[in-house]
């Protein structure tokens, strides 16, 4: 019995000497400290407070938030992410995330210099996955802890370097689909083998080796292979739930009744909401199947999440060996139906692939005056024929007006007319990489043009395709003049 009594004294005085020791932590307390240590540049002490509120009480509203912000900026210190950044010789001085100051190595002509145990795209992708997704994730959480009615007012540097503001539930929902967001950018490439040398391709190109797309496929045969698919499927997910979170966000804006000036993240005046929102539902279901896009085109980018393309390599062009791609040489303008109606020649145009030509001309006269055309073609990697078109520009006509150069003569006509008029060289083919001065026609006599300066255009066109012209008349064009 003695025993026990004195069993209960030592109990009573533990009591009392530490009662510290045994009190709950005020939330209130907790994250008051928080924000302070936030303003005074202790992003560890701040994530320690906002994490002891909410051991004390999980739905705290503010402290869900600042934990959210703090446990994913905390990521920056973890040993992963500086793993990384010691193999990419980042100074370990000066990494603190309120004052980086930290760089990557450099010559004496500043130039980026990486060690060879860099590491490479794909490590980086992965080290990135590996240091944020956790924070992130646990973020995600506490964000859906937080209610509609939540506004915070935050004061100038609490953040720092961030003015005075306040935090409602629209900023909230906006930082939910930043997070949703990021998940979803990074997993959907990341299922994909992206690993490249990094240090090496720098260093290739500093040293002026040739490093072209050609290249880097030739160097990395399993480049853009499906290594994890199964990321594909959570990408999908993540978007729509990304849209879903914008959209309401969105929503929770536009339904606000006070004065947005002072919002962290406000509404333009004169925003189209239910524009945004209705562009923002086309491309949530264009994950599922084929959608028109803004009365536009056609995206479906089920195509790439669900049906899954075993390689890109399968959807590229060919490229030469400078560097740029073959004109009309994508194996699928489609890109394996994500975009169901482009064409080619829709690509050609996106990507300013059609051929280069300078034309310059000579008139010579004696008895008579006639007239010689050439032209300086380059970037003539075309895998099909281009049909090409001359005109003259001619003094005194209306605007718009001119004279068709044919192979039976010249006739008068009409720039919007072009589609309707015969190439003068259907079906120019000429080698890849040809770089040389070529004649296009001529001597053409000159007799029954009037004295006046003249403007020669030449075009370009997709052989069988004149309409290509006619859409974009002016895109591809080269213009020279005399005079007669």
């Amino acid at each position: 019995m003695e025993r026990y009594v004195r069993l209960g004294l030592v109990l009573a005085v533990v009591l009392l000497c530490w009662p510290a020791g045994w009190a709950a932590a005020d939330p209130a307390v907790e994250v008051a400290a928080g924000r302070q240590a936030l303003q005074n540049g202790d992003l560890a002490g701040a994530d320690g407070h906002f994490r002891a509120a909410l051991a004390e009480s999980p739905n705290h509203q503010a402290a869900n938030f600042f934990a959210t912000l703090t446990g994913i900026a905390m990521a920056t210190r973890s040993p992963t992410f500086n793993s990384l950044l010691d193999r990419l010789g980042v100074d370990p001085q000066g990494r603190d995330l309120f004052n980086w100051t930290a760089d990557l190595p450099r010559n004496h002509f500043g130039d980026v210099v990486l060690p060879g145990n860099a590491p490479g795209s794909g490590e980086l992708i992965q080290g990135f996955i590996q240091a944020f997704f956790p924070p992130i994730s646990a973020g995600l959480g506490r964000l859906d802890r937080i209610q509609p009615s939540f506004v915070l007012q935050l004061a100038a540097n609490e953040w720092p370097g961030m003015e005075a503001a306040e935090v409602d539930y629209g900023d909230v929902l906006m930082l939910r689909g930043a997070c949703l967001g990021t998940l979803a950018w990074v997993l959907s490439p990341g299922a994909y083998n992206l690993n490249v040398d990094i240090d090496k391709t720098l260093s290739d190109i500093q040293q002026e080796i040739s490093v072209t797309p050609r290249s880097i496929l030739r160097d990395y045969p399993n480049l853009l292979k499906l290594q994890s698919p199964q990321w594909l499927s959570y990408g999908r997910l993540l978007a729509s739930a990304a849209i879903d979170a914008f959209v309401a966000a969105y929503q929770a804006m536009a339904a606000e009744t006070d004065d947005q000036s002072d919002d962290l993240i406000g509404l333009d005046p004169g925003t189209d909401v239910q524009g945004v929102i209705a562009g923002a539902r086309e491309f949530q279901m264009a994950l599922s199947g084929p959608q028109l896009i803004n009365n536009d085109f056609v995206l479906d980018l089920s195509q790439f999440f669900v049906d899954r393309i075993a390689s890109l390599r399968t959807l590229l062009p060919e490229f030469t060996e400078e560097g740029p791609p073959v004109a009309n040489s994508f194996p699928d303008p489609t890109f394996s139906g994500i975009l169901p109606q482009l064409t080619q020649w829709d690509l050609v145009d996106a990507f300013d692939l059609m051929p280069e030509i300078d034309i310059w001309t000579n008139m010579q006269c004696g008895p008579g005056c006639t007239l010689t055309i050439q032209a300086w073609l380059g970037n003539m990697s075309f895998r099909d024929p281009v049909d090409l078109y001359l005109a003259l520009a001619v003094p005194g006509m209306p605007g718009g007006q001119v004279l068709f150069i044919t192979r039976s003569g010249v006739q008068p006509g009409r720039l919007d007319q072009l589609a309707s008029w015969q190439p003068y060289a259907a079906g120019l083919r000429l080698p890849l990489g040809l770089d040389q001065a070529v004649p296009l026609l001529g001597p053409l006599p000159t007799a029954g043009l009037p004295s006046g300066w003249y403007q020669v255009y030449a075009f370009f066109a997709p052989s069988g395709h004149p309409a290509f012209i006619q859409r974009d008349l002016w895109s591809f064009i080269s213009q020279t003049g005399f005079f007669r």
